[in-house]
């Protein structure tokens, strides 16, 4: 008998959200036919895989002719159930949603990253509660985010399901295949895990991903200017594309005199390249403002290194304070600096918290435990 086939629609091909469909539907690919339909170029198309890729999307550049060739897709036998992965541009989510529940019996479950855009805008708030109420099945990545979502919108409790972001121990990976595949069946064999850092210094804090106002860079930035004072060999490597103007933060490394302790990569980071900054990090801080949930987190979990985060959305959830971090107050830059100071201080503490770190990843964030609660989802469904 043919294994039922679940279509996920990542709309990037690059990027956080890419990297997680990449992982969810590796882990699912033992129990169903998995189609990825993502966007033009895809950035992990050279890598191992036992799932189809089909490569459609130009974001807002998609030529119209691709809804046949989507349409065929999610009408073909065996498919129940499509997977959308909801973070950014609603509206282009939104209209394939629509495509699929016009032309297709197949359940439509819609994995919300973002609750709703971090950049607000109010017209957008009308495209999410419509996704929402269309879509038969919503996964969030924490409790609280569940119930931001009921609280924002109309909906069933029972409608939501709550399913941790899972690891990306794939990036630390020592083996990796090159290889173009095509459909394969069964599951990727065990990677060795490089867990040996090469962390010269000893002292680096890391921030990682796209520079956003809500990320709350800034805090950091004059966090650090209260650790150099206790740690003079601190440096905090900023690495990621800014999408807003970075000049307020040249301005406040200035006026910190701060040069010299920090490191700027200010560009999108290529997949293969991500290990070369994290091997140089052993402090990741996540000084967010709001957050709903963060593959940056699971960055850092997938190399062995302690986090710093603050107390926003889905972050406590998935760290334990004291375990393999510090949770501190959003926008407390002492609290902020007191955390980073007492991890750096201390060798034995910096190594156990790294180590949970990993224990987690393999554990409570391992892909397997969650593709099977995914895989309970899509029977409740298909049972529907």
């Amino acid at each position: 008998m043919d294994k039922k086939k679940v279509v996920i629609i990542e709309i990037a091909g690059k990027g956080g959200i890419c990297h997680y469909s990449y992982n969810l539907a590796n882990a699912l690919g033992s129990d169903r036919k998995v189609v990825l339909v993502t966007g033009k170029n895809y950035e992990l198309k050279n890598r191992k895989r036992n799932f189809v890729v089909v490569e459609m999307f130009n974001r807002l550049r998609t030529n119209l002719f691709f809804i046949f060739d989507f349409l065929k897709i999610i009408k073909e036998k065996n498919t129940t159930i499509c997977h959308f992965q909801l973070s950014q541009y609603p509206s282009f989510i939104l209209f394939l949603l629509w495509l699929a529940k016009l032309s297709s019996k197949t359940k439509v479950v819609i994995t919300a990253h973002n609750v709703t855009s971090h950049e607000k805008k109010n017209w957008e708030i009308v495209i999410y509660k419509t996704i929402y109420c269309l879509a038969d099945r919503i996964v969030v990545h924490a409790e609280a985010n569940k119930q931001e979502l009921l609280e924002s919108f109309p909906l069933d409790k029972a409608k939501i399901n709550v399913i941790p972001h899972g690891n990306y121990m794939f990036f630390n990976e020592d083996t990796q295949s090159t290889a173009e595949c095509k459909h394969e069946s069964g599951r990727m064999g065990n990677a060795q895990i490089n867990t040996d850092k090469g962390r010269a210094d000893g002292k680096t804090i890391l921030f990682f991903g796209y520079i956003r106002e809500y990320k709350g860079l800034m805090h950091l930035i004059r966090a650090l200017a209260k650790v150099v004072k206790k740690i003079s060999k601190a440096k905090l490597l900023i690495v990621g594309k800014p999408v807003e103007d970075f000049k307020k933060y040249e301005v406040e490394i200035d006026k910190l005199h701060l040069s010299s302790n920090i490191e700027l990569r200010l560009d999108y980071v290529p997949f293969e390249e991500v290990k070369d900054y994290l091997s140089k990090a052993v402090i990741m801080a996540l000084p967010y403002e709001k957050i709903y949930q963060s593959g940056v987190l699971q960055l850092a979990y997938g190399f062995g290194i302690p986090v710093v985060v603050t107390d926003t959305g889905g972050l406590p959830e998935a760290v334990e304070d004291g375990g393999n971090g510090k949770i501190v107050p959003v926008g407390d830059v002492e609290a902020l600096a007191d955390a980073i100071i007492e991890i750096l201080s201390d060798d034995v503490l910096l190594k156990r918290m790294g180590k949970r770190s990993l224990e987690l990843a393999k554990t409570r964030f391992n892909w397997e435990t969650i593709a099977e609660k995914t895989i309970l989802l899509y029977r409740e469904l298909e049972r529907s």
